[in-house]
């Protein structure tokens, strides 16, 4: 019993720590995302559409490393924002207040959260991080943004 015990333990723990630096800087940024402890914005549209993000998974397909540079392919599930934030601004006249439209707004995007029938996007997208002065980061962050945010900022170009 305890010879299966210290092997479980050593499985778990070489699983654990079997992941590279920028792996867990990667996982971490995510995770900091979903919780939307990354933004940290007063923008009040960010605030208001950030619990959306909480319904983005992952799946670390492959992981090229070399030195100071890693490519991650990851693949991403993420609420196609974009199809509700026209439907929103469909929901809306140009004659109200910006009160009434964050209110609105906030109303909208509070009950999108708790929909069971969200569109997704699902995108493999290869993640760049680079290693400079014993910090990782990523090099494709706008991509990455876009791919996360269900391609949001497509429609404010």
């Amino acid at each position: 019993m305890t010879k299966l015990f210290l092997i479980i333990f050593l499985l778990v723990s070489l699983s654990i720590y079997g992941a590279s630096e920028a792996q867990r800087f990667l996982e971490s940024t995510l995770k900091e995302f979903q919780t939307g402890k990354m933004i940290e914005s007063t923008d009040v549209e960010t605030n208001v559409i950030a619990p959306v993000f909480k319904k983005m998974t992952y799946k670390i397909k492959n992981i090229t490393e070399n030195k100071n540079t890693t490519e991650i392919l990851l693949s991403i599930k993420a609420v196609d924002v974009g199809k509700y934030i026209e439907e929103y601004q469909s929901s809306t006249s140009d004659e109200i207040t910006d009160e009434q439209i964050e209110e609105k707004a906030t109303k909208f995007f509070i009950e999108l959260e708790k929909r069971n029938d969200l569109k997704y996007i699902e995108t493999d997208i290869i993640v760049t991080l680079e290693k400079s002065d014993g910090e990782w980061f990523i090099v494709n962050n706008d991509e990455i943004i876009d791919v996360l945010t269900g391609d949001i900022s497509s429609m404010f170009e």
